[in-house]
């Protein structure tokens, strides 16, 4: 039997395990496969951004085009029965004012009853002496 020739540049422990040489320049594989894995994940980067874009763009055309009618008529109602004055039952007495004009007369009344204002935003609104 002819004895083997192997590398020099194999290292001994490595023959002693069994790992024989083959030859193969692995440089080339590595930067193959960097570039590979750089190019998927630029792609799913910008797949993910792009769809995102859109459904944003048609989260606001569907805002847009049904505007939400519900929550305009809502909020209309709502500001109106904050703003105006109104009979609820008058046989109770009973009645509906403005949100400002309760928020006065709650001040007043409690300024008339203790002498003092618990809030100092409600300072503000305290009849004067």
């Amino acid at each position: 039997m002819a004895a083997e020739q192997h590398d020099p540049a194999v290292s001994s422990h490595a023959l002693a395990v069994g790992v024989e040489p083959e030859g193969v320049d692995t440089a080339p594989l590595i930067r193959a496969a960097v570039i590979m894995g750089l190019m998927v994940t630029v792609a799913v980067v910008v797949l993910f951004s792009w769809s995102n874009l859109e459904f944003m763009a048609a989260r606001q055309a569907a805002a847009q085009e049904s505007g939400y009618p519900a929550l305009r008529e809502n909020e209309a109602a709502a500001a109106g029965k904050l703003s105006r004055f109104e009979v609820l039952d008058a046989g109770a007495g009973v009645y509906r004012i403005p949100i400002d004009r309760a928020v006065t007369l709650v001040v007043d009344e409690a300024y008339r009853r203790t002498g003092q204002v618990y809030a100092p935003e409600l300072q503000a609104l305290a009849p004067r002496k």
